[in-house]
């Protein structure tokens, strides 16, 4: 019976040129890990393996790669994987008299561990691979770890700094001419400070939820959410904005539509989408809420007439390393945190959300959430 308490479950490739080392390092991993293990029989086959899988939806998380070999050598396998893949863990199997060139390897190709044929014990390997996984998850971390701090100084930087431009740039125009300016020119000034004011405060309001997610101080609690009312809440509170552009914006969920979730999560999650959807929504368009109920699951919609957008677009969305400032259609900013905010809510309350557009064709989100308690 496999062990599962070890990490979970990965992909490995074994590359050795002997069949019975091969099969043994297999039948230790394969009875001990809960890891899904192919093999190749050489350098080359190794390479053609890692390729395949590279260009694939389900790359190899480890790789243990035997140092002579013929076809492909493993010093050749591992400088052409570096070539493409710095993420895949690596662990060299040497023999006697190729000490030297695997110490050569660690450091220039970032090898996790090399290990001596014969091995000594099962879990010399266990060790090492368990231990060379954990050091790949820790590297991913950090990585997503300073992503979120670049994100976050370009958000405080740029996108906070241009709408408090804007705000003292009026505010400075009222102090020092409003004595001058005519009832229509000062109402209008106010409507641009007013305008500027809610932008910051959204984006506050998104930074805050942000980061107490990143510093898990938001607590997922779920219940059942009448999806009905939090769309009507959600159009009540964005009706005012949606005028401004002469957009129509309602809900057409029903009243007897619920989800399984965080009803906050939920909340921020539609409010963050409409008011997405009304920022690059051309004036005269409009704007649905809509909701359908998929028996274990319910997938709530925005559906806008906006200007659309590329697939470069769409494949850079909910990614937090890929600068999102935009321009809405009256020149509204947009960080593109909102969207990222919505992905997280999503995945703690078990759902998906993702998008399908086309450009000068309009957007909908998806948003697909449990419906009761059991469901995953």
């Amino acid at each position: 019976m496999k062990n599962h308490s070890l990490t979970l479950d990965a992909h490995l490739l074994l590359v050795d040129d002997e069949p019975h080392i091969r099969k043994t390092l297999f039948k230790i991993l394969d009875k001990n890990t809960p890891h899904t293990i192919k093999m190749a029989e050489d350098g080359q086959d190794g390479f053609e393996k890692w390729e395949a899988a590279h260009a694939s939806d389900i790359p190899y998380d480890l790789i243990v790669v035997d140092l002579r070999m013929p076809r492909m050598d493993g010093e050749t396998l591992i400088q052409e994987i570096r070539k493409n893949d710095s993420d895949v863990a690596l662990i060299v199997l040497t023999g006697h008299g190729q000490l030297n060139d695997a110490y050569a390897l660690l450091k220039e190709y970032q090898i996790s561990d090399f290990l001596n044929k014969p091995l000594q014990s099962p879990l010399q390997l266990l060790f090492s691979v368990e231990n060379a996984l954990e050091k790949r998850r820790l590297k991913q971390e950090l990585q997503r770890l300073n992503a979120d701090k670049d994100k976050f100084f370009s958000i405080i930087s740029h996108d906070l700094r241009n709408p408090l431009s804007g705000l003292m740039g009026y505010a400075e125009l009222m102090v020092y001419r409003g004595h001058t300016y005519p009832p229509e020119k000062i109402q209008e000034h106010a409507d641009n400070i007013l305008s500027a004011a809610k932008n910051i405060n959204n984006l506050l309001e998104n930074l805050l939820h942000w980061s107490r997610i990143q510093t898990g101080r938001i607590t997922y609690q779920p219940t059942v959410v009448d999806l009905y009312q939090e769309a009507k809440n959600t159009v009540l509170l964005y009706q005012a904005n949606a005028e401004e552009k002469d957009i129509i914006l309602l809900s057409t969920i029903e009243p007897s539509i619920t989800a399984y979730a965080d009803r906050n999560m939920v909340d921020m999650v539609i409010r963050n989408l409409v008011s997405n959807a009304i920022k690059f929504t051309d004036t005269g368009g409009a704007i649905k809420v809509l909701a359908e109920d998929k028996g274990t699951t319910v997938e709530v919609m925005v559906s806008d007439t906006g200007v659309g957008m590329h697939e470069e677009q769409i494949q850079s969305l909910f990614k937090i390393d890929v600068f999102q400032t935009t321009m809405g259609t009256n020149n509204e900013i947009g960080s593109g945190l909102g969207l990222i905010l919505c992905r997280e809510m999503v995945e703690q309350n078990n759902g998906t959300i993702w998008v399908e557009s086309e450009p000068h064709r309009g957007t909908t989100f998806h948003v697909s959430l449990p419906k009761h308690a059991d469901t995953e």
